[in-house]
């Protein structure tokens, strides 16, 4: 359950575009944050604020301190949960430098890194996948300059995880995932997958 709702958060957001906080008044925000500092200043080693900062600040897409405060999180303690924000602040930071930076290339193999370990836990594996998903066709439209990303499998690759996550939670609907997959499905745009892509939107 942890792990769960842990996650919801991010992944709605990077499937959506849609940031959480729109309906959350400055107070609150603050209290957020004046929470995880204090708790910090109680322990400096509290890695559970450490999350919370790097978490307030990527809703906040106050990115580069997101990072900052997750890598000190997963330094502190290996938590898988810490480790796939923080491929998902590198997707983003990906996203809003400029293409010719070099420091995009650095944020994408981190982001397949991370987010590529994640898979193999159970509670992770849907939204890592659909992320991964996301980015490799994204960066697919890059042509005929599409950077080459270690670590980084083809749209395919990932829609087949993808299908098989969505077998295996049955009791549950996940519709962004199934969004994402039809989406896939959509844009590779080769013969007979556009079809399979309005069969999953339906």
């Amino acid at each position: 359950m942890y792990t769960e709702m842990a996650m919801r958060d991010m992944f709605f957001m990077l499937v959506s575009g849609k940031n959480f906080f729109s309906a959350l008044s400055d107070h609150e925000i603050m209290t957020g944050f004046n929470q995880f500092e204090t708790m910090l200043k109680m322990d400096e080693s509290c890695h559970e604020a450490m999350y919370g900062l790097g978490k307030l600040n990527f809703l906040l897409k106050r990115y580069e301190l997101a990072e900052k405060w997750l890598i000190e999180a997963y330094t502190k303690k290996r938590d898988k949960v810490y480790r796939a924000w923080l491929g998902f602040t590198h997707i983003r930071l990906s996203q809003v430098v400029a293409v010719e930076n070099p420091n995009r290339i650095k944020y994408l193999v981190s982001a397949v890194r991370n987010l590529s370990r994640c898979i193999q836990d159970n509670d992770l594996d849907m939204y890592c996948i659909t992320a991964l998903l996301f980015l490799s066709v994204d960066l697919a439209r890059e042509v005929p300059n599409q950077p080459q990303v270690s670590g980084l499998e083809s749209p395919q690759k990932y829609m087949s995880g993808l299908k098989t996550c969505l077998s295996s939670r049955s009791s549950s609907k996940d519709y962004f995932a199934e969004l994402t997959l039809a989406q896939a499905y959509i844009d590779i745009n080769t013969p007979g997958q556009v079809s399979k892509g309005v069969s999953a939107l339906n």
